[in-house]
C-alpha cells in the first residue's frame, strides 16, 4: 500500500512540487498545489485515503482502486458532475475541462523527491 504524508508546517513554498508535477504532466493537468491560506500554505494533493469519500460519491464509479492500493481514476466515466471535488476532504480532486483530475501518483514520485523539506512523502507499507 502507498501512503502519502503531508506535513503543511514543513513546506516552504517553494512550489517545487508543483513545478516538477507540472511538467511531468506536460503542463496540461495540474494534480499537485499549493495555496496560500489563513497565512499557511495549503498543500493539494491526493492523500490516497483508505475510505476514500471522493470515491464513495461518484455516481459512475470513476474512482478505482489498483492492487497495489493506489486510487486511479477511469475518466472516460467521468460526467463532470463535481461530487467527488466536494467530497474530498482535502482539495485534492478537481474537475477540469469536464472530466476529474487527481494525483494519479506517479512512478518517479517528484513531489516528494523534489521537496527539500519533506512537506509530502511517498511511502511504501
Amino acid at each position: 500500500m502507498i501512503r502519502i504524508i503531508v506535513n503543511e508546517r514543513e513546506c516552504s513554498g517553494c512550489l517545487s512540487c508543483v513545478t516538477y508535477c507540472r511538467s511531468y504532466n506536460d503542463g496540461e493537468l495540474l494534480e499537485v498545489d499549493l495555496d496560500f491560506f489563513e497565512g499557511k500554505n495549503k498543500i493539494r494533493i491526493c492523500r490516497q485515503c483508505k475510505i476514500c469519500k471522493a470515491a464513495e460519491s461518484c455516481p459512475n464509479k470513476v474512482f478505482y482502486r489498483e492492487k497495489d492500493g493506489i486510487w486511479r481514476l477511469a475518466t472516460e466515466k467521468c460526467i463532470g458532475c463535481g461530487n467527488c471535488e466536494k467530497n474530498c476532504p482535502f482539495g485534492a480532486v478537481k474537475i477540469r475541462e469536464g472530466k476529474s483530475v487527481k494525483c494519479q501518483v506517479c512512478s518517479e514520485r517528484l513531489c516528494s523527491e523534489v521537496c527539500f523539506t519533506k512537506a509530502i512523502q511517498i511511502i511504501d507499507d
